[in-house]
C-alpha cells in the first residue's frame, strides 16, 4: 500500500509473514535487533513482536542448520528441538565463532522441572547451572554411594558409538606418561604430590575428537588442533572441596578440568586418552578433600560418560562410581 504521511507516497512491502521488506540497500546491521520480530521501530505484521526477531538469524545453529536463537530456545523448552546449538554471537567478539554447545540429554527434563526456559541471553550461565547441580558436590556429604576403589571404570553404555575406560589400578602406570595409578605420590613443579592417579583411555565411531575442553573465559570449546573439524567434543569436569580440621581452603563449583596440554593427552585417529593426577602437598593428619569428576564423550546426542568420585582424609584417599 501507499502512504500519503508527511505530503508524500512511501511504498511499503510486505511478505508472506507480514514483516517489512525494504526497498532499498542500507549499510549493515539493516535492522536493530530486538526483542521483537520485525523490531521496534517497524511496521506491524501478523506476527509482530510475538516470538523473536526474524532478523537475528546467524544467533545459533541447530543441528547443522543456522537458526534463530530465539526460536532454538524455544524448541528446546518444548523438549522437541536438537540437542545441539551453537551460539555464534559472543559479547566479547560479536563477529567471531562459536563452537558447538552439545547439552547433555537430562538438560532438557531439568529445564523442565525446574521451571526454567532458555533465552538467547543465558545459553551458556543455565547450562553451567546444570553441570554444576550434576557435579554438586556438598561438604557434608550424605551418600547413598561407596568407594569400594573399583580397578577400571566404564561407560555404562561402551559400544560401537563410543566408550571410555578411567583406569585406577595401583601398581600400573599410564602408558602416555609412566605416571602412577591409584593412590601415589610423583613430582608436580619439583615438589612432591600425594594424590589419586587416573588413567583415561576410550574411543569413538568415526570423525575424531574436535574439541577439548571449555573455556573458562569464554564458554566456547577449544578446538582440538590435530582435527579442527573432528565430531566430536571430550571433556572433564571438576568440583572440589579442599579443607583442613574443619575449615574451607578450596571451594571450586563445576569447571572444565581438560586442558590441551593435559598429561598424556592425544587424540590419534577416533581414539583418545590423557592421565590426571589431582592431589597436592604431603598431607596433615586433618586434612580433607571431595572431589567429582565426570568425563564425557558426545556429539549430538550420542554421549558416553563416567562419573565418580574420592574422598581423602589424611594420607588415606578412597574412591567410587557415581557423583553425590
Amino acid at each position: 500500500y501507499n502512504s500519503v504521511s508527511f505530503g508524500g507516497y512511501a511504498r511499503v512491502e510486505l511478505d508472506p509473514f507480514g514483516a517489512d521488506v525494504t526497498l532499498y540497500a542500507t549499510a549493515p546491521p539493516e535492522h536493530q535487533q530486538s526483542l521483537g520480530e520485525l523490531g521496534e521501530g517497524y511496521l506491524g505484521g501478523l506476527m509482530d513482536a510475538r516470538w523473536g526477531n526474524m532478523f537475528n538469524t546467524n544467533g545459533c545453529v541447530a543441528d547443522g542448520m543456522p537458526q534463530s536463537c530465539d526460536i532454538t530456545a524455544s524448541t528446546l523448552n518444548s523438549q522437541n528441538g536438537p540437542f545441539e546449538y551453537a551460539p555464534t554471537i559472543d559479547p566479547t567478539d560479536p563477529f567471531g565463532p562459536a563452537a558447538p554447545i552439545d547439552y547433555h540429554p537430562g538438560f532438557v527434563e531439568w529445564l523442565q522441572r525446574n521451571g526454567r526456559r532458555l533465552t538467547t541471553e543465558n545459553l551458556f550461565s543455565l547450562d553451567r547451572e546444570f553441570m554444576s547441580e550434576l557435579l554438586g558436590m556438598a561438604q557434608a556429604l550424605q551418600r547413598s554411594l561407596t568407594e569400594d576403589n573399583p580397578n577400571e571404570l566404564q561407560s555404562d553404555n561402551n559400544g560401537k558409538n563410543c566408550g571410555i575406560l578411567v583406569t585406577f589400578k595401583p601398581g600400573t602406570n599410564n602408558k602416555a606418561t609412566g605416571l602412577p595409578n591409584g593412590p601415589s605420590t610423583i613430582t608436580y613443579n619439583g615438589a612432591p604430590n600425594f594424590g589419586l592417579g587416573f588413567s583415561v583411555s576410550g574411543w569413538v565411531g568415526s570423525g575424531g575428537i574436535g574439541t577439548i575442553g571449555v573455556d573458562a573465559n569464554t564458554g566456547k570449546k577449544v578446538q582440538n588442533p590435530a582435527n579442527p573439524n573432528g565430531r566430536w567434543s571430550l571433556e572433564q569436569w571438576t568440583h572440589s572441596w579442599i579443607g583442613e580440621n574443619g575449615k574451607t581452603h578450596v571451594q571450586k563449583n563445576t569447571f572444565s578440568d581438560l586442558p590441551l596440554n593435559a598429561a598424556g593427552l592425544t587424540t590419534q585417529g577416533n581414539a583418545f586418552g590423557y592421565y590426571d593426577h589431582p592431589g597436592g602437598p604431603p598431607p596433615s593428619p586433618g586434612f580433607a578433600r571431595y572431589d567429582n569428576y565426570l568425563v564425557k564423550v558426545y556429539a549430538g546426542k550420542t554421549v558416553c560418560e563416567v562419573g565418580f568420585h574420592l574422598v581423602q582424609t589424611g594420607n588415606n584417599i578412597r574412591w567410587g562410581r557415581g557423583l553425590p
